[in-house]
């Protein structure tokens, strides 16, 4: 492809079915801090920016959607789309599927790839997840996403959320560098620091001389910086690590 401006990888969600409308299904995986309307096209492939902020990196995602069949005009989208979610309808399987594949026919650098389904139970039930759809992943290495709730949503963030998009933006080192606490999440705020400190005096009650002095000293260290605090102005009173 030559070189190209990396922020144009994005996500394509397509209906399947005309039972099925993306739109409801886009603004589920964009959440409620987005809305799609704000920056549709006025064309049959509209599009939004997704502003995905998880705990390793940030990402400005082109989000785009669709109602219609595949056509020529849409290839030229095609080669950017490292993300699709296929839209289906369990009434309508065939035409789902014989839509499905000629979507995926031209999505040659899809990289992650969902069949979405609606479901009505939170167990699904036999005939919701027809015979067809799963032998249909199976064959194309898709999986298989029920959505009946937030569960569904969060399946689909998650897959999204796990593939190295060319634009993202690693977090800075200063918050890999911030004190861990219970579950693995970093502290370098004020904020969460104080909110937290209950749990680090707990923590360090469960450390024995050494161990507790140094643990102590990079807390005192985590709150300086917090605080506003230079580097400098500590420098020879606490041990370097």
């Amino acid at each position: 492809m030559g070189d190209v401006d990396s922020s144009q990888y994005g996500c394509l969600v397509v209906s399947c079915s005309e039972l099925s409308p993306s739109e409801p299904l886009v603004r589920g995986i964009l959440g409620s801090d987005h809305d799609p309307d704000r920056e549709a096209a006025l064309n049959e492939v509209k599009s939004c920016t997704w502003n995905l902020n998880t705990k390793y990196y940030t990402a400005k995602v082109p989000m785009h959607w669709c109602d219609e069949p595949y056509r020529p005009d849409d290839k030229l989208l095609l080669p950017y789309i490292h993300g699709l979610v296929l839209y289906c309808n369990t009434k309508q399987i065939d035409g789902s599927l014989e839509r499905a594949s000629e979507w995926l026919s031209h999505c040659n650098e899809a990289q992650v790839i969902l069949m979405v389904i609606r479901t009505t139970h939170d167990r699904v039930e036999e005939e919701e997840e027809p015979v067809e759809l799963q032998n249909w992943c199976l064959k194309h290495q898709c999986e298989l996403v029920s959505w009946h709730d937030d569960k569904g949503i969060q399946r689909i963030q998650e897959a999204l959320s796990a593939h190295p998009w060319p634009q993202l933006q690693q977090h800075s080192p200063a918050r890999e560098e911030g004190i861990e606490a219970e579950g693995g999440d970093h502290l370098t705020s004020f904020e969460e620091l104080f909110t937290h400190f209950s749990e680090l005096k707990e923590k360090a009650e469960g450390l024995t001389g050494e161990e507790r002095r140094n643990f102590a000293e990079k807390v005192a260290m985590q709150f300086w910086k917090a605080c506003g605090g230079d580097d400098d102005e500590i420098s020879g009173l606490v041990d370097d690590d």
